[in-house]
């Protein structure tokens, strides 16, 4: 999600298309053991103010990060204008004690905060939630969301505001579009009172009562989804649109060794490299070579498709799973000439499965890393300025990079006795010559080695059995 400061206030946006990688949010988040107790249902209140103190970090800062890394709701308390509804001072405090013993029932983590919606002044809750690496829609489905629903429709809200990972909605909770959804990518947060606006924003208090930190949402009302369903089809539809090229189903039964070499390609970097394998695919078979192309990105993307509730566990130990069985089934294909395998792969060690297999069936391995640039120390002034840009979890991943464990300058990996050549920022078409190369090597030395063994078996004691060999089908496009 970038963030650029514009006259005054931060404008967030969440990147249209589904960056790479997961955030490792438990380890990498300095706010996380801030928030641990709230999310393992140990506490019900958010004190934003000690998260300040403790952090050392400015308000908008621990907004920004709650946004970025986070989800969140906003519920309000008082009267509904949509519904020409009002009530007294003495109705509107009691129905804002009311849902408040009702989050407390729930045990779901909030805390009042001040706000203006739809021009009427009122509290409302700002209620935080960590479903790590679920989408919007997926949260939109969840138990937690849910519980909220049932608050607001029971006390007449029109809408709750809901945030994942700096994707935000609308979702209508009462009315004539009741259950209609409208979203949108772009938060705006306000440092200072005297800047927010005049129609619509939410704001974080003090204790002596001062504001601390405001913000609002951007949607796009011009589409407006009739319900969650609709939203989250059209979500999962463009989720699996963009990773379209990837493989993200596997043979099970399929279990022959295939006969036929193949030159592994393993992708590695902090970002770039779902595109960059797409843009490979498409130089190989310029080439007149196959490739398939996998990843965990697309798996995760798949998984979320295809289920809803799990947590983060369950998705990794699923990806993980599917990434292998993935690749073994293209590694048993004949009909393909390359595998290409994206993920952010920040320690050699993460790739020496997928290395032992391929070398052990007698396959060559490149490494090529994408965006290479981003580790090179003589970037500090560039590298410093986009972990500004990006947050702490960009911080850590540069400096996962940079650790001896991922041999990220080297041109040469070392997995035990075998060593793998590391290839850094080529284009897809001098990677996709580089491997063009590499295959016809490959299958060359594997056809006189067929040749030897053959001549060896030809000329045995009896000579009695006679083996007739054959030229080996030519590579598509190869002459």
């Amino acid at each position: 999600m970038a963030k650029e400061l514009k006259d005054g206030v931060w404008i967030l946006t969440r990147d249209a298309e589904t960056p790479d990688s997961d955030r490792y949010v438990e380890r990498d988040d300095p706010i996380y053991t801030d928030l641990k107790e709230l999310f393992d249902g140990h506490v019900t209140h958010l004190d934003f103010n000690k998260i300040i103190r403790d952090k050392n970090m400015r308000p908008e800062d621990v907004f920004i990060d709650l946004h970025e890394n986070y989800g969140y709701i906003c519920i309000g308390t008082g009267e509904n204008p949509a519904i020409n509804e009002g009530l007294s001072s003495e109705e509107k405090i009691k129905r804002q004690a009311n849902i408040e013993k009702l989050l407390e029932q729930e045990n779901l983590p909030h805390i009042l905060v001040k706000g203006k919606y739809m021009g009427v002044e009122e509290y409302s809750y700002f209620i935080p939630f960590h479903h790590r690496n679920r989408s919007l829609a997926n949260v939109l489905q969840s138990e937690t969301l849910q519980k909220v629903v049932k608050i607001a429709e029971q006390y007449h809200q029109d809408s709750l505001l809901v945030c994942q990972n700096g994707y935000s909605c609308y979702l209508y909770t009462s009315g004539p579009q009741k259950g209609n959804v409208v979203a949108g990518r772009t938060a705006v947060v306000y440092p200072e009172k005297a800047s927010l606006p005049d129609d619509c924003y939410s704001l974080f208090i003090r204790p002596d009562n001062r504001a601390s930190i405001g913000f609002t949402c951007a949607l796009n009302f011009t589409r407006v989804y009739d319900n969650v369903a609709e939203f989250a089809a059209e979500e999962n539809k463009m989720l699996q649109k963009h990773y379209q090229d990837f493989d993200t189903t596997w043979n099970d039964t399929d279990d022959h060794t295939a006969s036929r070499k193949k030159v592994v390609v393993l992708l590695r970097g902090r970002d770039g490299y779902n595109n960059y394998a797409v843009n490979l695919k498409n130089a190989l078979m310029d080439a007149g070579l196959k490739a398939a192309i996998f990843g965990t990105d697309a798996n995760i993307a798949k998984i979320n498709e295809e289920v809803s509730g799990w947590s983060w566990p369950q998705i990794r130990t699923e990806f993980l799973q599917r990434n292998q069985k993935i690749y073994h089934d293209l590694m048993n294909q004949n009909d393909i000439d390359v595998i290409v395998y994206a993920d952010m792969n920040k320690l050699a060690e993460f790739m020496q499965p997928y290395v032992e297999e391929a070398q052990a069936n007698g396959n060559n391995v490149l490494v090529h890393v994408v965006n290479s640039f981003v580790f090179d120390p003589r970037r500090s002034e560039y590298v410093e300025k986009i972990c500004n840009q990006y947050g702490a979890y960009m911080t850590r991943h540069v400096a996962d990079f940079r650790n001896e464990q991922s041999q990220i300058h080297a041109d040469h990996l070392n997995f035990g006795e075998a060593k793998v050549h590391q290839l850094h920022d080529q284009s897809p078409i001098d990677l996709a010559d580089t491997i063009k190369k590499e295959l016809i090597s490959l299958r060359s030395q594997s056809d006189l080695s067929y040749r030897q063994s053959a001549s060896i078996f030809n000329h045995g004691e009896n000579n009695q059995v006679s083996c007739e060999i054959k030229q080996p089908a030519s590579l598509p496009g190869l002459k």
